[in-house]
């Protein structure tokens, strides 16, 4: 569930919405709920008029609704709030495009689509705030030299501010790829567990296979013994005499004895 105002989609908004679509992939996002807020705030009227534009807007919720993402509204009560997360009781367990990259082709995280679009936005960022930077200083030195210090003060601010700003994205990209690392290393585990679970299991029912196999041969051999035990030796002898009288034949034999 992506929870948006309604009532605004800065452009940072927009930043994490395209984000997303990077980390989840096209092929899950008839999974993702688009759920719109402060229905509360605004005239109905207003609401779906606002709702409408971000539903037909690609670089809002355009793009994720054409390919399969539900559109719904939350009214800012509990009955509202279960009923969206009752949405996904019967899906499907779905794996995001970042962890098929990172798990299953093994791909680092500056090489997974999401990890490349995060790269070129940092990079924009630092590239503006770097510019922004060098105003700043270039008028704190226009500054200085006119002996303005309430503007030197105020420039001076602006600088440190915007060192901030950059250490913070270089903080952010560390680290979430710190954590897509985590989460790399944590699949990696589970599948490991899951893969020897069954190795397990395959053991155990071979196992099992030979004992009902041996048990199996025991009883044969038990059942022939018996039957050997319980044999009794027969000779026959065999003896043939005929008699021929008038017409008629009378046939006596064979003769077996026992000893």
């Amino acid at each position: 569930m992506l929870p948006s105002a309604i009532l605004y989609s800065p452009g940072s908004a927009r930043k994490n919405l395209f984000m997303f679509k990077k980390l989840c992939g096209t092929e899950i996002l008839q999974n993702v709920l688009l759920v719109s807020t402060m229905w509360e705030n605004v005239e109905e009227s207003d609401g779906v008029r606002r709702e409408s534009e971000l539903i037909n807007t690609p670089e809002f919720w355009g793009v994720m609704a054409q390919n399969g993402a539900i559109v719904r509204r939350h009214y800012n009560t509990q009955e509202s709030a279960v009923r969206l997360i009752r949405h996904f009781e019967n899906y499907p367990k779905q794996v995001m495009s970042i962890q098929k990259e990172m798990v299953h082709e093994n791909k680092r995280l500056d090489e997974t689509e999401a990890g490349r679009e995060l790269e070129t936005e940092l990079r924009k960022e630092r590239e503006k705030f770097k510019k922004d930077l060098a105003e700043a200083q270039e008028m704190m030195k226009q500054a200085l030299e006119a002996r303005d210090q309430e503007s030197e003060d105020m420039l001076r601010k602006y600088q440190d501010d915007t060192s901030k700003k950059i250490q913070m994205l270089i903080q952010e990209r560390e680290k979430l790829k710190i954590t897509m690392e985590e989460m790399h290393r944590e699949k990696l585990a589970q599948l490991e567990s899951e893969y020897k679970k069954q190795g397990d299991l395959f053991q155990q029912q071979e196992e099992k296979s030979r004992r009902r196999e041996k048990q199996l041969t025991q009883q044969m051999e038990e059942q022939t013994q018996l039957m050997r035990s319980l044999a009794i030796p027969i000779a026959i002898r065999k003896q043939l005499s005929v008699t021929i009288s008038g017409a008629n034949y009378f046939f006596v034999g064979p003769k077996t004895n026992y000893w």
